[in-house]
């Protein structure tokens, strides 16, 4: 594909960019991500698996960090996260919540810009929010 006519200009990838995205799916089915991770590792490419959700707490590198941390959820109890990667000694991140559910905050932030109950519940009628 580096070679091929369409592709080995940056405007042709761009345009043609499904496509090469098509040719690229082709290629990746051929061999496993294993094989596919080995491969980058040997060409001194960065790369790394992408996981599904009940494979991040399994990958060795997860549990070496200990990156796992469990935090309260209005619905599910606890789950489970990748802490921040960032740690820092004398500011700490703090994992006391979870993130809020799409849309949790809508009301109290349309409220905050002037919007009335009215407003926002005609938004909502309306299929705007």
């Amino acid at each position: 594909l580096a070679t091929h006519e369409t592709y080995s200009k940056p405007g042709g990838r761009y345009f043609n960019r499904a496509a090469l995205v098509s040719e690229i799916d082709q290629e990746v089915i051929k061999k496993t991500n294993a094989e596919w991770i080995g491969a980058f590792n040997t060409a001194s490419v960065p790369c790394g698996p992408i996981y599904k959700m009940d494979e991040v707490f399994a990958d060795p590198q997860v549990q070496h960090l200990g990156v796992r941390i469990s935090v309260p959820h209005d619905e599910k109890g606890h789950i489970d996260l990748i802490a921040n990667g960032a740690r820092m000694e004398r500011t700490p991140a703090a994992y006391d919540q979870s993130s809020p559910e799409a849309g949790a905050h809508t009301d109290e932030i349309l409220s905050e810009i002037g919007m009335s109950m009215e407003q926002i519940e005609a938004l909502r009628t309306e299929g705007v929010i």
